[in-house]
């Protein structure tokens, strides 16, 4: 007991040195010196940033907006355009140059946009209310009168009058197509329904010269079904019709130039007369 009362102590002593020894090296004078120090390190670092040019701290800061405005004016200015445009004239080159109709390898109509026709001879779309005129594809539009609009009533009460006197062949009691008394939304809506084109059929055949049965056949043959079997209507292309029986008129034509021009080349059998036959 008495022999570890004296290594405590020692133990004891040492401790109070080791103390006595950190606040030593901890003194006062010791903790300003390493305060001002830092301090010094502190202020330094302002100074390098105050002693860099401003052009450099700008193109610093500008360099990743300069990098990405041109890599995204690159993507979708240069390299999407020229991937979608590469792709549709690869799959569907005629939807994606206008869908234009060609007559004699001239460019004529678009099939996306509708004429207006006024001949006889012709399919006449849908009423249009585009201003200065109808059909105005740089004006395009419709008329946003409501269903109870005094104003468009009487449109309608005149369109129909109109209609049935450009028509007087029609059956009576047929009922009018409704889509050829309205105007479309865009004013340029180159569809007419299949019940608007069969009641044209006697004022385009009677105007051709041709039989209702040869007009019907050329209409059934440009009847367009539902988009995907499902939405809209059949419908009808006034434009490609129109364009269709031109064709068959001018083929129906040459065909009859060339049988008659046949019939006055044969030889005709010769015929005497009576009297000399008898002799």
């Amino acid at each position: 007991m008495s022999a570890s009362r004296p290594a405590r102590r020692a133990s004891t002593s040492r401790s109070r040195e080791t103390a006595a020894t950190s606040k030593a090296v901890t003194s006062p004078e010791t903790a300003d010196k390493t305060a001002t120090e830092t301090t010094t390190d502190t202020s330094q670092q302002p100074d390098l940033q105050e002693r860099e040019p401003f052009w450099r701290m700008s193109l610093r800061l500008l360099r990743p907006a300069i990098v990405a405005t041109l890599a995204l004016t690159l993507i979708t200015g240069i390299i999407y355009p020229l991937v979608v445009m590469g792709l549709a004239q690869a799959i569907f080159p005629s939807q994606a140059n206008g869908s234009i109709i060609y007559v004699n390898g001239k460019p004529v109509a678009s099939s996306l946009i509708g004429e207006y026709w006024t001949q006889a001879r012709y399919f006449h779309g849908r009423p249009s209310a585009t201003l200065p005129g109808p059909y105005n594809a740089a004006n395009s539009g419709g008329s946003n009168l409501g269903p109870t609009n005094s104003a468009l009533k009487m449109t309608v009460k005149q369109r129909i009058a109109a209609l049935r006197k450009e028509n007087p062949d029609v059956p009576p009691g047929t009922p009018i197509p409704v889509d050829l008394v309205t105007a479309s939304a865009s004013g340029v809506d180159p569809d007419i329904s299949v019940a608007g084109a069969y009641y044209q059929i006697p004022r385009v055949a009677k105007a051709r010269h041709l039989s209702q049965a040869v007009v019907t056949q050329i209409v059934n043959a440009h009847i367009q079904g539902r988009f995907l079997g499902v939405f809209g209507e059949p419908r009808v292309n006034v434009v490609e019709l129109n364009m269709a029986l031109d064709a068959y008129s001018q083929q129906h034509a040459q065909s009859s130039h060339t049988s008659l021009a046949a019939e006055q080349d044969a030889p005709q059998a010769m015929k005497f007369p009576q009297s000399a036959a008898e002799e």
